[in-house]
């Protein structure tokens, strides 16, 4: 869900994640309106059905958005981007979970950019299952994570980069 400081209503889309190790993401959206982005280690995909172009770059020069779904690699280091703090265990629905909130340094780069990012991460398949972007500008993305599926089988494919016939190949534009 997108709450926006400049649009009148939320918006919400729904999307298909899936994740293997080491380094295999797809965010693959239920309409055709939004991008659907491939990770096969360091490369990523951005396909837009939408316009059919495939944008290719690397982790480096991804937004926070998503660089926070996960599409960032490693967590080590974020203590020095970040004010960590984990509140105690509460009990969500039949499971335990824990909330963590981010909230950028002042000397990080993110500090100009965001307010702070909350994740509530279950206790038994140590999982997040819902997360909470608050940016400077008054806009909010919320991610909730619903029907996992832990140690399913997923085939290969979803994870090929494939240039889509009729698609054009577009240079990643840092903005």
């Amino acid at each position: 869900r997108k709450i926006s400081s400049f649009m009148e209503k939320e918006v919400v889309s729904k999307a298909d994640f899936y994740y293997m190790k080491p380094g295999k993401y797809v965010l693959d959206p239920s309409s055709k309106d939004e991008n659907q982005y491939i990770i096969n280690n360091n490369e990523i995909w951005i396909v837009n059905h939408k316009n059919k172009s495939v944008t290719v770059t690397n982790e480096n020069e991804l937004n926070f958005s998503q660089y926070i779904m996960g599409f960032g690699g490693s967590l080590d280091g974020l203590d020095n981007i970040f004010d960590i703090k984990v509140s105690t265990k509460e009990i969500h629905k039949k499971f335990g979970s824990y909330k963590m909130q981010l909230t950028p340094l002042k000397n990080s780069k993110f500090y100009n950019k965001l307010e702070k990012i909350v994740v509530y991460v279950r206790d038994d398949l140590w999982l997040p299952y819902g997360a909470e972007l608050y940016e400077n500008d008054g806009d909010i993305t919320i991610w909730e994570f619903t029907d996992l599926k832990v140690n399913g089988k997923i085939k290969d494919e979803v994870f090929k980069q494939e240039m889509p016939k009729g698609y054009q190949l577009k240079k990643y534009e840092n903005k």
